[in-house]
């Protein structure tokens, strides 16, 4: 409520409190992309797709690990986190972050939990070239980035969706240029 009636810029990292705010023209959101580096070097991918598994209530994992285990059947499956026991799935548990990114060079796609658009883990799926599957009943369905495909996690034909996408040759997703989100959003210098 408080901050409901600064007047002045807000800045926030994410979009995650977007729905709490009047929609007032010196609020903005999703600075967190400002800063991403992206590695540039085009590295052959090995893994068709990577889950980041957390037990969490915000984290969807039980639908995250029965996805990992049915596209697991057809296609190069891994984890960072929690394991799955599962014959066809590359565990790689828990990593540091120079480890995970090195795997993200690697990975055409990564599944993000629905809590946050923009987690560290989606972040360092960008700046390695990995397509981003995201909720979008819980975010907007407009984002910034080509190279995040919207699902929507409460249909039942999700597996099919994820599919379809795995089933296309995989190309190098166009990387964004950061300076140019001052002629998006205008905000960057504060």
């Amino acid at each position: 409520k408080i901050l409901n009636f600064n007047k002045k810029k807000l800045l926030f990292s994410t979009n995650l409190l977007e729905s709490l705010f009047n929609k007032k023209v010196n609020y903005h959101y999703n600075y967190v992309l400002s800063g991403i580096k992206f590695n540039r070097k085009k590295i052959k991918k090995k893994y068709d797709l990577i889950f980041y598994l957390r037990n969490h209530k915000n984290k969807n994992t039980d639908l995250q690990i029965k996805l990992a285990r049915q596209i697991a059947i057809k296609y190069n499956v891994v984890t960072i986190g929690k394991k799955i026991n599962h014959k066809n799935i590359k565990n790689f548990g828990y990593i540091p972050r120079s480890k995970l990114n090195f795997i993200l060079q690697r990975t055409k796609y990564s599944f993000i939990s629905s809590e946050n658009q923009y987690s560290l883990f989606a972040i360092d799926s960008l700046k390695n070239g990995t397509y981003i599957f995201y909720n979008k009943e819980k975010h907007s369905s407009k984002t910034l980035l080509k190279n995040m495909i919207p699902l929507d996690y409460s249909n039942q034909k999700l597996f099919t969706a994820i599919s379809d996408k795995l089933k296309k040759k995989y190309i190098n997703p166009k990387n964004f240029n950061p300076k140019n989100f001052n002629k998006i959003y205008g905000y960057f210098k504060i």
